[in-house]
């Protein structure tokens, strides 16, 4: 079976996924751990892909910087502050959802597919499981709570 060049890279891609970080060497010509790149498909409602688009623009980055920043910075701080009706992780204590907030019976209008930090994915993976919603509504009710 040949591969194409394209091939062979997007399965180096996955494998590289499948561990949180990997060793390289740095400018120094030291030894450095960064974090890897892992694969997020997200099917968002016109709203909150409008929302990501102007955001991108505003600040001159890309849809998937300020995806990433949004699940590294914004996600922790979706909480209720520890009260006793959350979910607490490790680190971080996520809200009950309402049942009411979002509903919608299938994904959203638009896909976004999107390689994001492993930290990032982590992340929205460990509050997909504490509400019991998936990725792209936690993803979607963050957005419509900053729209």
């Amino acid at each position: 079976m040949n591969l194409t060049k394209y091939q062979k890279h997007y399965r180096s891609k996955q494998k590289e996924a499948r561990k949180d970080f990997k060793r390289t060497t740095g400018s120094t010509g030291k030894s450095a751990i960064h974090a890897t790149k892992k694969k997020l498909c997200l099917q968002l409602s016109d709203l909150a892909h409008k929302y990501m688009k102007d955001r991108a623009t505003a600040e001159g980055k890309t849809v998937t910087t300020v995806l990433e920043d949004m699940l590294i910075n914004v996600l922790p701080n979706y909480n209720n502050n520890g009260s006793p009706d959350c979910f607490s992780t490790k680190r971080y204590c996520w809200r009950k959802c309402d049942g009411t907030s979002l509903k919608r019976k299938q994904g959203g209008t638009n896909q976004i597919n999107v390689w994001v930090i492993s930290t990032a994915w982590h992340k929205l993976d460990i509050a997909a499981e504490k509400t019991g919603r998936s990725k792209a509504r936690v993803v979607e009710m963050m957005i419509r709570e900053k729209v």
